[in-house]
């Protein structure tokens, strides 16, 4: 769940996608479609409007709330990643 509770998110692999459901409305909030499979995700503000995502395809995505910001390559395959607030 996001920090303030009020949201959740989770991906699949077939096609390789991220939903976000909210709590509050019992509603699915948004869908995106990635291009390769997640193998973790971080939630970096207390809502759903800042996500990155390590893909198996050594590409960590950075979407906003509007969707796709930022993509980078990382030399090796990712197994995890946490993310530190200070």
């Amino acid at each position: 769940p996001s920090e303030d509770n009020q949201y959740i998110l989770a991906t699949g692999l077939h096609p390789p996608q991220v939903k976000c459901y909210e709590l509050k409305e019992t509603s699915m909030k948004f869908w995106r479609v990635l291009d390769s499979e997640v193998v973790q995700f971080q939630i970096l503000s207390d809502d759903y409007s800042k996500l990155v995502f390590l893909c198996n395809d050594r590409t960590v995505r950075v979407h906003a709330k509007f969707g796709h910001y930022y993509n980078f390559r990382i030399p090796a395959c990712g197994r995890d990643m946490t993310y530190n607030h200070e």
